[in-house]
């Protein structure tokens, strides 16, 4: 069996066309957020629900596909920043706070769509920051924070409102002047990651237990965002554009591969071997080979980009500085399966800008059709 991988790139001068390779055409658009405060932030539940946080208070919901993004009701403290933001729905969420001063933090829940907010945790020790929450579920869930009195602050949850810290013996202990991330920390399965100035952190068991390890590739400074397909393989952003890969759960990290970011903000995984990163001055990069290679994704802001999330293939956003919202404009990621028979033009596979498929050419001789619409003037990466 034979498999082949074509790359050309090709000026349609016609309505539609017939193709037997590939479709990559991939973009953002703005939205309106309504806001010009950062944004830290995002969440993409589903193809209309979307959450967003960030700073002086700022706390958005969409439930239309971001076509209107509304501003929630202000928190206990309106003037916080505001770091980290999960949820499950349209009515249930949890974000991550902090003072200007930075010398309180907070863990607020919601369970009526932003109109009210539950304080779960607060905390007013010395060096006091919560960094970011993720929930595996309704119940569980996992919180991290800087560290206090000597060790990271870590709190689970298993049932979405009492949350119990994560005892030192349990965490190795931080390095001179070592902390967290904003909104840096992912779960995959039981497994849960966080990255520092030079180190990734992982539990296997939802937060209770942690190790840690050093990534071998240079990242710049910090590991800034992390992603994983599943407990195994994942991918760490670091501050410099670069990437490193493990395939052990984070037991080991290899060399640094280049997304082209001049500087990386954020990443996520769209499916097991598509992944978006995010970065400076509004750039983001897309790999679908598992983050082996990347190619730029065109963006129509200037401005930072923090943090990306998909709720599907077809699905995602990312925010960023000055009340930035983007969302993916360039059809379903990941990888298609040709279906057969696709031997005539009349038989021809449809593709979406945007599709990726694995397809074989067999037996000697064969010729597969695909079909796909565009308009006069696309450029298109087959």
């Amino acid at each position: 069996m034979k498999r082949e991988t074509i790359r050309v790139a090709i000026t349609l001068i016609t309505m539609s066309s017939l193709c037997s390779v590939i479709l990559a055409q991939q973009s953002w658009t703005n939205q309106v957020s309504g806001v010009t405060t950062s944004l830290n932030s995002i969440k993409a539940v589903n193809s209309t629900v979307a959450w967003a946080c960030g700073n002086g208070g700022t706390l958005l919901r969409t439930t239309d596909g971001g076509t209107t993004w509304n501003k929630l009701a202000s928190l206990s403290e309106p003037t916080l920043n505001l770091y980290c933001i999960d949820a499950l729905d349209a009515n249930t969420a949890w974000v991550t706070a902090g003072d200007a001063s930075f010398t309180t933090s907070y863990l607020f829940h919601t369970s009526n769509g932003g109109s009210s907010w539950t304080l779960r945790v607060s905390s007013t020790a010395s060096g006091t920051f919560y960094n970011a929450v993720r929930m595996y579920g309704a119940n569980n869930g996992v919180m991290m924070g800087d560290p206090e009195n000597g060790y990271f602050t870590i709190f689970t949850t298993t049932d979405g409102t009492t949350w119990t810290r994560t005892p030192s013996s349990s965490i190795p202990s931080p390095l001179s002047s070592e902390f967290g991330l904003v909104n840096h920390l992912t779960i995959s399965g039981n497994g849960a990651w966080f990255g520092t100035g030079t180190r990734m952190f992982r539990s296997m068991d939802r937060g209770r237990n942690w190790m840690v390890s050093t990534p071998s590739g240079s990242l710049g400074g910090f590991a800034v965002s992390s992603s994983f397909a599943y407990e195994q393989v994942g991918l760490v952003l670091g501050q410099n554009g670069t990437v490193a890969r493990t395939t052990d759960g984070g037991i080991s990290w290899g060399t640094s591969i280049s997304t082209g970011l001049s500087n990386g903000f954020g990443i996520t995984h769209v499916t097991s071997s598509a992944i978006i990163a995010v970065g400076s001055g509004g750039s983001s990069s897309l790999s679908t080979d598992g983050g082996l290679t990347w190619s730029s994704k065109s963006s129509p802001t200037t401005n930072r980009l923090n943090a990306v999330s998909f709720a599907s293939p077809a699905v995602g956003w990312s925010v960023g500085d000055a009340g930035t919202i983007l969302k993916w404009s360039g059809g379903a990621l990941g990888e298609l399966a040709e279906i057969e028979p696709n031997n005539e033009a009349g038989q021809a596979m449809a593709l979406s800008y945007g599709d990726s498929l694995n397809a074989s050419i067999n037996p000697a001789g064969d010729i597969d059709y695909y079909r796909f619409s565009a308009v006069a003037g696309d450029t298109v990466e087959v």
